[in-house]
């Protein structure tokens, strides 16, 4: 694969320590052709800001966008009727009754650690169409899904029309053991488990849905659909916005789910639809994704962190104190030195000044002089 061919591929980003490699290796080689003159200190300089400028990709996280669907791309898999067609993902033929289709990510999503209870926070933005063919309602179906599912999840035998290609009446027996959730939009409504009428909601380990709200495929055919889904994991909620591009129409649902108590640890993600004797066209235009979880070793990482910053803050206080108690003392001894060196000052100028006027202090005069030596006051031998 060549440079140019690289970055010509959606944008994506998975990192997990030993991801990203490449990037961080180029990076930091040209920060070093480039400084290549500079002294050592500036090499090291530039290589802890491109580590510092990568830190937070250490985080277990997943990010793509993809505004077409290239046919040479490999970032998505196809599975059944799925094929990529003049830049969507066409998931279902129409020229044959009971069809299923599936389209993922070639990455896997890490939705909680099982070392600390954390779950990821997602969002993901996709814009579909549904072409109902000009049928009356009834006559068309059955949907499209998107959906969380175990990395080994393929399609079931048997999971055209109702069972949207996600499970089947065997798998409906056991949901406890299915590990999906689904994001719905229902354009054929199954008595045995949908409720009555075309929805959007969501549906968990079976294909009965846990919220939903009324909705019709027919009034928005051949108009672009753009969801988002979102999760928080803070309050564990799950929330779909539904809007059309010429329609003033939305839909909203929210879901409470604890997603630690339905899915594995790492999941594939993607869409998949299916119809019955009823058919309609399903496509998928673009889509983008964000998640992020904080895997144990970043936590790690950060607890030691903290604990650094803090014992240095414990230091440089401690070092303050130590500082104000040495200053206190060196100002102390500093003004005892200086009250006495004034006592001595000021002791030996009361006792100079109570010397006799000219005692010890002048040359001899002649008044002193003996009277057998006068000329010595004139400087004659």
């Amino acid at each position: 694969m060549t440079i140019s061919s690289m970055f010509s591929q959606p944008l994506h980003f998975k990192s997990c320590y030993n991801v990203h490699f490449f990037y961080i290796f180029t990076t930091m080689a040209f920060y070093c052709s480039q400084t290549s003159s500079q002294p050592p200190n500036i090499h090291i300089l530039s290589l802890v800001s491109v580590l510092i400028f990568f830190l937070p990709l250490s985080a277990e996280s997943l990010s793509f966008q993809i505004t077409s669907f290239d046919a040479n791309s490999t970032n998505i898999v196809y599975e059944g009727d799925a094929v990529p067609f003049n830049g969507d993902i066409r998931l279902n033929r129409v020229d044959y009754v009971s069809r299923v289709g599936r389209a993922t990510h070639i990455e896997h999503v890490r939705v909680w650690d099982p070392s600390t209870r954390h779950l990821t926070d997602f969002t993901t933005n996709f814009s579909f169409v549904i072409d109902t063919q000009g049928k009356s309602e009834g006559n068309y179906g059955h949907g499209i899904v998107f959906f969380l599912a175990p990395v080994d999840s393929e399609i079931p035998p048997n999971s055209y029309g109702g069972c949207l290609g996600l499970l089947n009446t065997t798998s409906l027996l056991s949901p406890s053991k299915n590990n999906i959730l689904g994001v719905e939009f229902d354009s054929f409504s199954n008595p045995e488990w949908d409720p009555p009428g075309e929805h959007v909601g969501f549906i968990v380990n079976s294909l009965s849905s846990s919220q939903y709200m009324s909705w019709n495929a027919t009034l928005h055919s051949l108009d672009v659909a753009n969801a988002q889904v979102s999760y928080e994991a803070s309050t564990q909620k799950l929330n779909l916005l539904l809007t059309y591009k010429n329609s003033p129409s939305s839909y909203n649902v929210s879901l409470d789910v604890d997603l630690r108590s339905i899915l594995p640890e790492w999941v594939k993600i993607g869409f998949s639809t299916a119809t019955g004797i009823n058919t309609e066209i399903h496509r998928v235009l673009s889509w983008d994704f964000s998640s992020n979880l904080e895997g144990k070793e970043q936590i790690e990482a950060n607890n030691t962190t903290n604990k650094e910053t803090n014992t240095e803050l414990i230091r440089k206080n401690d070092g303050g104190s130590k500082l104000l108690i040495g200053l206190a003392i060196t100002l102390g001894v500093l003004g005892a030195v200086l009250a006495i060196l004034l006592f001595w000052a000021f002791s030996v100028w009361k006792i100079w000044k109570k010397k006799p006027e000219g005692k010890g202090t002048h040359p001899p005069t002649q008044k002193f002089l003996p009277r057998s030596a006068p000329n010595l006051v004139h400087g004659n031998p």
